[in-house]
């Protein structure tokens, strides 16, 4: 598969099907043999099977050629390619790959889902500004409003490869929770892109953006794509 300079693309699959653990490395295997419950070895199994193979038709190699290597922060990259750049998310049934050829990027997903502890949860990740839209939205309108501002805070800090060693109140948010934005987040520039894989899931897809150069990447959302053995 040949990727442009400057594109993203981004790959969605269910995890909730048996597909073989063939293409995973020792590693991945050991990591999956601690679940302790199946239904949760078969998501990781599925979500990395899925990277593999898409970072495979990327590379070119049989999907257990794909080599990573790990930052210090623990962020994976392919050591078959130092231009390459992807991330990976998984929530529920389903997982997503986002992939570039240049930019930096990060990616997202959670099932919207009910919290007991949402509001107190919300207050520890936002702005104030922020924090007095959530408040004033109708209850039933904020598990959605939540998650969606949350994966497109993880995205940010995803992308710029801190992890959350980089609070999400540091970074802001504001609505509509719809469109793209674009972010600084600590010197690290990039546009968020939120996305519907499925109903009862948010997405967001963030990639390096300079704001003051060029144009928008394009990016191209595969979302019927499924594993398969």
């Amino acid at each position: 598969m040949f990727l442009l300079p400057g594109d993203v693309h981004l790959w969605c699959g269910r995890t909730d099907i048996a597909v073989s653990s063939s293409v995973l490395s020792d590693d991945e295997r050991q990591r999956a043999s601690r679940y302790r419950l199946a239904r949760d070895k078969e998501r990781f199994t599925a979500a990395r099977g899925m990277l593999r193979r898409i970072l495979a038709a990327c590379l070119d190699v049989p999907p257990d050629q794909v080599l990573f290597t790990y930052s210090q922060d623990s962020k994976p990259a392919v050591a078959n390619s130092s231009a390459l750049q992807f991330n990976l998310s998984h929530s529920g049934d389903l997982a997503v790959c986002a992939v570039s050829a240049s930019r930096r990027i990060g990616v997202d997903i959670e099932q919207i889902r009910p919290l007991g502890d949402m509001e107190s949860v919300f207050r520890t990740i936002s702005s104030r500004a922020e924090q007095t839209e959530f408040d004033a939205l109708h209850e039933q309108k904020r598990a959605d409003a939540f998650f969606r501002c949350w994966t497109m805070k993880e995205a940010c800090v995803k992308a710029h490869g801190t992890g959350l060693s980089t609070p999400l109140d540091s970074i802001e948010v504001l609505m509509p929770y719809d469109t793209p934005h674009l972010i600084d987040c600590r010197g690290f520039r990039c546009c968020v892109v939120p996305f519907v894989p499925l109903d009862g899931y948010a997405g967001a897809i963030a990639f390096e953006q300079e704001f003051d150069r060029g144009t928008l990447a394009r990016v191209f959302l595969h979302l019927d794509w499924h594993v398969q053995n």
